[in-house]
């Protein structure tokens, strides 16, 4: 083998090594980069894009590999996905271009976004921003000890357990913060409220869901949307616990009220079936 020939191979071996470095430094599941996450106690950084998306490909082929940015992704667990292959994860992030970059905390909570194409030196301030500020979430640990009653702090903890899919841990949490009689955040009371009736119906606790939906439409008159929701939950909570005549009325509203076509067809369904 000549000098040439010499070069030319370990060109395209080196080619080859950081092809193959690249591949894996990504992984390609979630939930593998979650499990991860929780190892090394390190946020998730999840690209989600598109084989057709230009803009994917540019971020893919020129900011991830610039130096500032691939030094400071190296603090994160770094995943990508075809979002066209995992439509739920484009529902439950609310996805409506590509490419989007979605950031988790190391338990899979939600923290940060980037919609759309962006240039090295604003994604390499991003990610410095998101890791500086990836434990805020657990700040409501602190803040609960100095203010247990605090409607703000409470709201915050029941949020966060929530989106982990732990309805269980949330419950509890959003249900003191809108009992809180002198709120530091009315606008979480109501929320809180709202999200305490819909993490019991996730826990299959219907009546307790209708008793905190009662209070919601007694309390709350207003926009009309939350209104015709929160008729359709009470009457999903009413029907599941065996009280479908008491459902009625509920639903007979949210099938003509509800802008969703989709669930005023579900209305509709399930007023057939009483």
């Amino acid at each position: 083998m000549n000098g040439r020939q010499t070069f030319i191979l370990t060109i395209v071996t080196l080619l080859l090594t950081q092809g193959k470095l690249m591949a894996t430094d990504w992984l390609g599941s979630l939930e593998a980069g979650l499990e991860e996450a929780r190892r090394s106690e390190r946020p998730v950084l999840l690209d989600i894009y598109a084989p057709w998306c230009g803009y994917c490909m540019r971020l893919q082929r020129e900011v991830y590999p610039a130096s500032e940015v691939e030094q400071r992704t190296s603090s994160f667990v770094r995943v990508r996905l075809n979002g066209e292959q995992h439509p739920e994860l484009m529902r439950r992030f609310q996805v409506r271009g590509f490419p989007t970059v979605i950031f988790l905390d190391q338990n899979g909570s939600y923290l940060d976004r980037i919609s759309g194409f962006v240039p090295a030196r604003d994604m390499s301030r991003k990610l410095e921003q998101v890791f500086r500020d990836r434990n805020r979430h657990l700040r409501f640990v602190r803040e609960l000890q100095r203010s247990p009653s605090s409607s703000y702090w409470n709201f915050t903890a029941g949020l966060y357990f929530y989106e982990l899919g732990d309805a269980a841990r949330a419950l509890p949490y959003f249900d003191r913060a809108w009992r809180v009689e002198s709120p530091d955040d009315p606008g979480k009371q109501k929320d809180a409220l709202y999200n305490a009736a819909v993490a019991a119906m996730d826990l299959e606790q219907y009546g307790r869901a209708v008793e905190y939906w009662n209070v919601y439409l007694q309390r709350y008159t207003a926009p009309a949307s939350d209104i015709a929701y929160g008729r359709y939950y009470r009457g999903l909570s009413l029907f599941h616990s065996g009280r479908r005549a008491e459902a009625r009325p509920d639903l007979e509203h949210a099938a003509r009220s509800l802008p969703s076509r989709d669930d005023r067809n579900e209305a509709q369904r399930l007023l057939s079936e009483i």
